[in-house]
């Protein structure tokens, strides 16, 4: 059973969520209701009834195709692909020198020198969540070389890539990257227990990394903070009072802007504007601005996945649209474990997505809806290097090809 399967993904950050929503009746955890349960509960039990389907429906069109652990990759290929993760590094590497000259510095040197600036402030917007998304790409792409070559040099590419999420003091950015990241070993490679150890090894420094971020951010929170809460965490460490805010605020927002009853546009409003970069969301989408649901507490404005949704098409039009994201998810993994490269680099951004449906609308967000292009990309940057010294390859969608 892999771990990175959506229904799997899905159905187990949601039963967190609800795990550390409905024991706890506080401010931040309003009562959910009837349309709120039945919607999470429904996208819940649909999850492997969605897997199943999708992956019998891809054995019947693809019959005698058979899963596999690694795509099996011409030899030749490796270099293509290794060039590849360079042009994606020039670019994001300009990008990213580019907001250092727009913002005057970075925000890791604000913060440890007491500048003032914060890390919002940093880059040119629109641009740097565009080079962003390159630098989460060739990172899974080199996840991906390491697992196929096991060439340390790889891993090596990898931190180097991590380094301007540090720089940048995003924890966003931070989780993002090695989200991506980690479903991509989860994709490829069997695990053994050396690797579990690995791998654990790997999710305890990085949340001390993400307590860092947070403390050099200058977050500061107790467990009194909001009335009601106190009781169950007021024993308990500040970070764990975090991690049960982070998971359980987005969908008591939700829950509260159902309460009030207000009607839905019935018009892509909030998820047409999610689409769009930021200067041309601002100048054409200026409500969008805010929050689509009220919020409980103004400073937690985190709102799930659900809240667009829910304000623009109502409970059963959210219902369907994130059916239809587990079906698409779920077609890519299928496809990315018959070896498709195409898909196995897509698959990293949809799960990702998928797991944080919970925190926001990930999947409409203009980074997310540019991977695409970049495995379109990928693809015929390949077939134009093969081009020039080998025949092309076997098919467009067909990257896969054996080892000799």
């Amino acid at each position: 059973m892999n771990l990175v399967r959506p229904d799997l993904g899905f159905a187990a950050i949601w039963l967190l969520v609800l795990a550390a929503y409905v024991p706890f009746p506080t401010l931040l955890t309003p009562p959910l209701g009837v349309g709120v349960t039945a919607m999470v509960v429904f996208n819940i039990a649909a999850a492997p009834v969605i897997y199943y389907a999708v992956r019998w429906r891809l054995m019947l069109r693809f019959p005698g195709r058979k899963e596999v652990r690694l795509p099996s990759l011409r030899r030749d290929y490796i270099p293509i692909l290794t060039d590849f993760i360079y042009l994606l590094m020039a670019i994001w590497s300009a990008i990213f020198l580019s907001g250092v000259i727009y913002s005057g510095g970075v925000p890791l040197i604000w913060y440890l020198t007491g500048d003032g600036r914060q890390y919002l402030d940093f880059g040119i917007r629109s641009i740097s969540g565009f080079g962003d998304m390159l630098q989460y790409f060739a990172a899974t792409l080199c996840v991906l070389l390491y697992c196929l070559t096991r060439r340390k040099f790889f891993g090596l590419l990898w931190l180097v890539h991590l380094v301007p999420t540090i720089l940048h003091v995003s924890r966003g950015a931070f989780f993002l990257f090695l989200l991506q990241s980690f479903c991509m070993v989860f994709l490829v490679q069997k695990l053994r227990y050396r690797h579990l150890l690995l791998i654990a090894l790997v999710l305890a420094i990085s949340a001390g990394v993400w307590v860092g971020l947070g403390q050099l951010r200058g977050i500061r929170m107790s467990a009194s903070d909001y009335s009601e809460v106190d009781q169950y965490f007021g024993d308990l460490p500040v970070g764990l009072y975090w991690a049960w805010v982070y998971f359980v605020t987005p969908l008591g927002n939700v829950a509260y802007g159902v309460s009030l009853h207000n009607d839905p546009h019935y018009f892509p409003y909030f998820t047409l504007a999610a689409t769009l970069p930021t200067f041309l969301r601002v100048a054409l989408f200026p409500a969008a601005g805010y929050n689509p649901v009220p919020l409980i507490v103004e400073s937690d404005n985190a709102v799930s996945m659900y809240a667009p949704l829910v304000a623009d098409f109502g409970l059963a039009g959210a219902v369907l649209c994130m059916t239809v994201f587990q079906v698409v998810a779920t077609y890519a993994y299928v496809r990315a474990r018959y070896g498709d490269l195409f898909y196995l680099l897509l698959y990293p951004s949809l799960y990702t997505a998928l797991i944080l449906s919970f925190f926001h609308i990930f999947i409409l967000t203009p980074q997310f809806l540019a991977v695409p292009f970049v495995c379109m990309w990928l693809r015929r940057f390949m077939e134009r290097r093969k081009s020039r010294q080998a025949p092309i390859l076997a098919a467009a969608g067909q990257i896969a090809m054996p080892i000799p």
